[in-house]
């Protein structure tokens, strides 16, 4: 059984190809040019993973507010250009992409402009139309200089604002472990559990994020 996702954009179209074992290529066409990236099979291990996350809060549930408060708002991205500009392209361009890329990880975001500009573009309005998850993100971390939390940052920003943004911090203060790789089954883990979280307490993911940066960066070395 094989599940298909394909999109049409601007410059060309992009099909996903998902098989029964998690494995999945995305062949992209641009015009008569057609090329096939091929992604690794993913691990027996994430085969067996759960569909449910269970976070164990370390915030005392009355002290989360004073965190939100704590965060510092200027060190917030200022995106919201950004934000505008993916609603009217639909896409993303590479010098857009890269200003992402600084705010989450100014290490590798210098490996965001060894992309094909063609191939950001194509890439990142396939994921914004995509309706799978696992396309969605699957899709992005082809990019070089994209990792799972820029991927993270792109659909939060771009897609969606109900999408957490993956960090180390917060994966602490969620009382999870840090896994070893990133994978798509644990990103849509984790986004259903923030959502549910953030949705428990009457926040907005944002705002579960920020508190949970916060007590990270106050608590976690004292752990």
């Amino acid at each position: 059984m094989v599940d298909m996702t394909t999109a049409k954009t601007g410059i060309g179209a992009v099909r996903m190809i998902y098989g029964r074992e998690n494995s999945y290529r995305l062949r992209i066409y641009c015009g008569d040019v057609g090329f096939v990236v091929d992604r690794q099979k993913l691990s027996n291990n994430l085969l067996g993973e759960s569909n449910h996350m269970k976070p164990v809060l370390r915030i005392p549930i009355e002290e989360i507010r004073s965190y939100i408060e704590r965060y510092d708002y200027e060190a917030d991205p200022k995106l919201a250009h950004i934000r505008e500009a993916a609603k009217v392209q639909g896409h993303l361009t590479r010098s857009q992409l890269h200003e992402v890329a600084l705010w989450k990880s100014r290490r590798r975001a210098a490996l965001i402009m060894d992309n094909d500009e063609n191939f950001v573009r194509e890439i990142t309005e396939f994921a914004f139309r995509a309706k799978h998850e696992q396309s969605r993100i699957g899709s992005l971390v082809l990019l070089a200089g994209v990792q799972y939390p820029t991927a993270s940052v792109v659909l939060h920003f771009c897609v969606d604002e109900t999408y957490p943004i993956l960090d180390f911090r917060a994966i602490w203060s969620l009382g999870l472990k840090q896994p070893a790789v990133y994978t798509p089954h644990y990103w849509i883990n984790y986004t259903k559990a923030c959502r549910s979280l953030a949705a428990e307490h009457q926040l907005t993911v944002r705002e579960l994020d920020m508190a949970l940066w916060q007590y990270s960066r106050e608590h976690q070395n004292d752990a």
